[in-house]
């Protein structure tokens, strides 16, 4: 036997709907949040790896065939010392590595053909997630003067091979620079769990507010219905009385009154119709008695026995005429058509 499903209730079914368009909104409304974050952040960080782009840009120097580059030392600690380690790389068009940071310690940075400049995801050497930044540059010159080997330690120098033709103003040199971003992730994760909490918290909010709105916005149905639940089957005269009904339950008070004040009137045409009935049955029935009473006292007189008869027929069809009449009566007043029943009336008076 199939189990009959469990009955709808307007009040869970609002609960549920409300809530989960809530929840909806509240994700969606998150998620573009946290979107318009994570791009701002980003781009900030980018717009860091750009300044720092430049400033190394700006300490590259090329003196003839030899290219100096002064490193601060920010780009010398390690990933021990140094929370979001920088690394940076310097490499001529061919490939070849002009100067790097310490603490690549002689592991060369991956650099992409063919790319004037880009800014975008990858892998650190100490296996960070990490944001990478490839620009080709072409570096401060100066041809009138040789070469003098600098003092400063930070400062690293490269001669250029005695193959690239002369003269090397077109010279172009590959910088890539990297930078840890766990940081940015850190703070993104932050702000993805917080932004999850106050979503959660804001559900459990949303929820208690909702079930109380909404029970008490169904409390004059609840009150509908236990005035409904009271009316007695003999408590006449009894109404639904609600004060300042809800616009949308007035018209269903007003039809439920109607609808009792019709219940009423058929049951009060009802009660009248049956003590009219049993008023005009109670002669006929005693003058039936009365003519039984003769017919049981002179059995063997034939003439009287006949007169009983026909009084008992005239009485028979006096009956008849007022179940017929009153039955007509009822038809009348329920409002429906008593015709077939007045014919068949007509047809067993004739006979």
């Amino acid at each position: 036997m199939k189990t009959p499903p469990p009955p709808s209730s307007i009040r869970r079914d609002l609960t549920i709907q409300i809530l989960a368009g809530t929840l909806v909104m509240l994700l969606l409304a998150g998620l573009a949040f946290f979107a318009v974050i994570h791009q701002r952040v980003v781009g900030d960080f980018d717009q860091m790896l750009e300044a720092e782009a430049a400033m190394l840009v700006r300490s590259a120097e090329r003196k003839s065939r030899a290219i100096l580059w002064d490193l601060p030392e920010v780009y010398s600690q390690g990933a021990g010392e140094a929370a979001d380690p920088v690394y940076c790389q310097l490499s001529l068009e061919d490939g070849t590595v002009v100067g790097r940071s310490a603490n690549l310690a002689g592991v060369a940075l991956p650099r992409a053909d063919g790319r004037q400049h880009f800014v975008r995801d990858r892998g650190l050497p100490d296996g960070r997630h990490g944001r990478v930044l490839q620009l080709t540059f072409r570096p401060t010159s100066d041809d009138t003067a040789l070469h003098v080997a600098s003092d400063d330690p930070r400062e690293q120098v490269f001669t250029l091979p005695a193959t690239l033709a002369w003269p090397l103003r077109d010279l172009q040199l590959v910088l890539v620079l990297a930078r840890s971003r766990e940081g940015v992730d850190g703070l993104l994760r932050s702000l993805a769990v917080g932004g999850g909490l106050v979503a959660l918290g804001l559900s459990c909010g949303v929820g208690l507010l909702l079930r109380r709105a909404i029970t008490r916005g169904l409390r004059p149905i609840d009150e509908m219905n236990a005035q409904i639940a009271a009316i007695a089957p003999e408590a006449r005269g009894t109404r639904l009385h609600m004060d300042s009904p809800p616009v949308e339950l007035a018209g269903i008070e007003a039809a439920v009154n109607r609808l009792l004040d019709r219940v009423e009137g058929a049951i009060e045409k009802e009660r009248r119709f049956s003590s009219d009935l049993a008023h005009e049955l109670r002669t006929p029935i005693a003058e039936l008695r009365a003519a039984c009473d003769v017919g049981a006292r002179w059995p063997e007189e034939v003439e009287e026995t006949r007169q009983f008869f026909q009084d008992t027929a005239m009485i028979a069809l006096q009956l008849e005429k007022i179940v017929a009449t009153m039955l007509e009566l009822g038809r009348c007043e329920n409002g429906t058509n008593g015709t077939n029943g007045t014919n068949g009336t007509n047809g067993t008076n004739g006979t």
